[in-house]
């Protein structure tokens, strides 16, 4: 939020817990406080957005209880960009984007092939937690995702401008993309 208001946007920082933003339950009792969002409230998310603010939510969710879960980053952005009917959801990270099983960056994915690399093992980790999350938000109903290079300079002005960056995951993709090679 910091570094968002310091760039001039009017950032809000919120957690799922506020206003039932997001709701989730417990996974499993022997992973403690993890949860899983089974829930999202968008009116808040809406109402913000209307009033010109960027709302920043960390990934804790809450239950009708009381109780307080940590919630995968991705899935909360996942299910707040499909809760909110987003077009597009971006995942800044620390890779380039998603490599195929020769390593090089994969400009384009569909769900399918995506689904393809976790299950040959490819996607593992982080990638594979982000490849479900871009899937479940493609499924419902966001047009595409962007897995992309968090600190390149630009980035989110760069992808906004129509400029490719990373891994675009979207069901508009014919075929399986032969696999570019790094720059």
């Amino acid at each position: 939020v910091a570094a968002l208001v310091a760039e001039g946007a009017p950032a809000v920082g919120l957690s799922g817990i506020d206003a039932k933003l997001a709701e989730a339950r417990q996974m499993q009792p022997d992973l403690g406080a993890v949860g899983r969002i089974t829930r999202v409230n968008a009116e808040l998310l809406e109402t913000l957005c209307d009033a010109g603010f960027l709302p920043v939510v960390a990934c804790v969710a809450g239950d009708s209880d009381g109780n307080i879960y940590n919630v995968n980053a991705d899935q909360m952005a996942s299910a707040l960009a499909i809760a909110f009917q987003a077009d597009r959801l971006l995942f800044l990270t620390d890779v380039e984007g998603v490599r195929g099983a020769g390593g090089a960056i994969l400009s384009h994915l569909t769900p399918d092939e995506a689904r393809k690399l976790i299950q040959a093992g490819v996607a593992t980790g982080g990638m594979q937690a982000k490849l479900e999350a871009s899937c479940e938000a493609l499924d419902q109903g966001v047009r595409e995702v962007v897995i992309a290079p968090g600190a390149a300079p630009g980035v989110v002005d760069r992808l906004a401008s129509g400029e490719p960056a990373g891994t675009l995951l979207s069901w508009d993709w014919e075929g399986e993309e032969e696999e570019e090679e790094d720059e």
